[in-house]
């Protein structure tokens, strides 16, 4: 199967099919700490069609390196933490997390990343991972 990637209010700088590195894809998002969080992955197979993926579970996970215990920010499909993941029979994921918790990333700049999703038999597929950059804005919401 592949991988097929679409990134929205994010610059995606580098993608590549890469198996050797346990996930389907590399992908390195650079966001901007003012923003929302907003990404939307579309996921194959090889004949064109999306992957039905109603009913899968997904998580996707920020830390300070791969195997890091710092989490940055957690999204998933069960709404309770720091984002929301939907996915639907079409293939299509997409992430969501509001821009006061990429404002408290901006600090160290780069972090690790990675998507895996579940489907309802239990199988685990880490679908995309890379570098996650934050990039931080000079302009702000100020707070009251």
């Amino acid at each position: 199967m592949s991988a097929s990637l679409v990134v929205k209010n994010q610059t995606q700088l580098e993608y590549q099919d890469d198996y050797s590195s346990g996930a389907r894809a590399i992908a390195n998002i650079y966001a901007k700490s003012n923003e929302s969080l907003n990404l939307h992955f579309i996921w194959k197979q090889g004949n064109g069609l999306g992957i039905d993926l109603t009913g899968y579970k997904a998580i996707f996970t920020v830390r300070e390196r791969k195997d890091g215990h710092i989490k940055a920010l957690e999204c998933n499909t069960t709404g309770d933490a720091d984002g929301l993941i939907t996915t639907d029979w079409g293939g299509n994921i997409n992430i969501t997390a509001a821009p006061d918790k990429l404002s408290a990333m901006y600090k160290t700049g780069q972090w690790a990343w990675d998507l895996v999703l579940t489907s309802k038999e239990g199988l685990s597929t880490r679908l995309i991972q890379g570098r996650f950059f934050i990039d931080r804005s000079v302009s702000k919401v100020d707070e009251e």
